[in-house]
């Protein structure tokens, strides 16, 4: 069995790019001081919008409200970590042996029909 080390962060990201980004390394040289594997962002930490440009899905009056915030969850679908939509950062550990188990019951893994399709590229012998 091993283990893998993974720190995931919530960030609450402004207009100021390069406040993002020094916001963005605090966070990955704290998680490297607790031995983090692999350090999971925000997908939209580099980005330059913030509160001036509030996407719609966080209207609170509307009948389905998405808001961005960081989650890990199992193979399973579980959650195992939720970090809300407050700052904050969580070191885990990912047990490979759990994610080999799920993998193998997945049947389009075992069961692929290579004779209808292939999915691997094959380049222009040309």
């Amino acid at each position: 069995m091993s283990t893998l080390r993974l720190a995931l962060a919530q960030l609450l990201i402004n207009s100021n790019k390069q406040t993002n980004i020094e916001k963005a390394v605090s966070f990955i040289e704290l998680a490297k001081k607790q031995f983090a594997d692999v350090v999971i962002l925000p997908e939209c930490f580099n980005s330059p919008y913030g509160p001036p440009c509030v996407s719609p899905a966080r209207d609170t009056t509307a009948s389905y409200v998405a808001w961005g915030h960081s989650q890990l969850t199992n193979p399973w679908g579980e959650v195992v970590h939720d970090l809300n939509v407050h700052e904050n950062m969580i070191i885990t550990e990912i047990n490979s042996s759990i994610v080999e188990e799920v993998r193998s019951q997945i049947p389009t893994i075992n069961q692929r029909r290579t004779d209808v399709y292939d999915t691997i590229y094959k380049r222009d012998s040309k």
